[in-house]
């Protein structure tokens, strides 16, 4: 499935400044995948030594949170948007 992944501001900067990028996938893990597999250098920001998803990335299909769906195991469509959202804390 071909889908939609849309950046944050804070990420571009990884993706070669490009604020949608368009991978192949059948879940949102494998979209992940897709789009660290084309830009390496996004794979720190979004996930930790263990590859688990960061606890500051939420990531949304088609305006839906996937933690309220099947999270990274969440199937995808031809033509959805992926939209990733980074958390930011501080005081």
């Amino acid at each position: 499935m071909s889908v939609q992944v849309r950046l944050p501001s804070s990420l571009r900067a990884l993706a070669k400044m490009k604020k949608i990028v368009e991978v192949e996938g059948a879940t949102i893990d494998e979209v992940l995948a897709a789009l660290v597999t084309l830009h390496p250098e996004l794979k720190l920001a979004l996930f930790d030594e263990r590859s688990n998803r960061r606890r500051s990335i939420h990531v949304f299909l088609d305006d839906s949170d996937i933690r309220g769906l099947a999270d990274g195991k969440t199937a995808v469509k031809d033509g959805q948007l992926v939209e990733i959202i980074s958390a930011i804390s501080g005081g």
